[in-house]
């Protein structure tokens, strides 16, 4: 592979690893949120059981049987709204949990790629160099060869002088 195909190459992966990093960190803003609702909604829920709580011992310390007061409609409202809190909240983390779950498992392909090709390169790379080696010291075997022919044709022309 040579480097203008390399570069392209790794230049990619390295794009679509963005890309994917980029829709990890939303998704992780929106786990927040999620994770915000979830807890407002116990919140309301916590308050909705201690008011319910309140108006029991009320009852209790009256001793008194009676006819109910009417039930709250703002503290139904209120527990429907702690509990419908929860539950869009706990689903929704579920639905980003499998979201991040794949673009995790694309990062991490990616990454192997990049890995991958980074190291067929640097494979290559090394190939060409003991190709090179090789050839270097066949050239420098040549070329001793070439001086002792040198030396010993000098070393003729010196005694027919």
């Amino acid at each position: 592979m040579d480097a203008s195909a390399l570069k392209s190459a790794a230049k990619a992966l390295e794009s679509a690893i963005k890309a994917l990093e980029s829709r990890s960190d939303s998704l992780e803003d929106w786990l927040k949120f999620w994770i915000c609702l979830v807890v407002a909604g116990v919140v309301i829920e916590v308050f909705v059981v201690l008011v319910e709580y309140r108006h029991a011992l009320e009852e209790f310390r009256r001793a008194t049987i009676r006819t109910p007061d009417r039930p709250s409609g703002w503290m139904f409202v209120f527990g429907l709204l702690g509990a419908g809190l929860v539950a869009i909240g706990v689903s929704s983390e579920l639905g980003i949990d499998f979201m991040s779950r794949d673009v995790e498992t694309g990062l991490r392909n990616k990454n192997r790629e990049l890995v991958g090709l980074f190291q067929r390169a640097s494979s290559e790379a090394i190939e060409r160099a003991s190709n090179a080696d090789e050839r270097a010291s066949a050239n420098e075997r040549e070329a001793a060869e070439l001086r002792k022919v040198a030396e010993g044709e000098r070393l003729e022309r010196m005694r027919l002088q």
